[in-house]
């Protein structure tokens, strides 16, 4: 994904590594957004974090 224009709808851009609020379905769903961002923009690794930082049986 390549970063999305200024008022985008989705509001979803690749360089705001912040997520508010955070919560495991909108991070998975940050995750296939930003699937194709080569290297990984701030927003999937802020996601990705977010998940890792769960505890392994909350996570599914």
């Amino acid at each position: 994904m390549t970063t999305i224009e200024p008022g985008s709808w989705i509001d979803d851009h690749c360089r705001d590594g912040r997520i508010v609020p955070v919560t495991r379905t909108r991070a998975r769903g940050i995750l296939i957004l930003h699937a194709t961002c080569e290297p990984p923009c701030p927003r999937s690794l802020s996601a990705r974090a977010y998940l890792d930082s769960l505890p392994k049986h909350r996570q599914q």
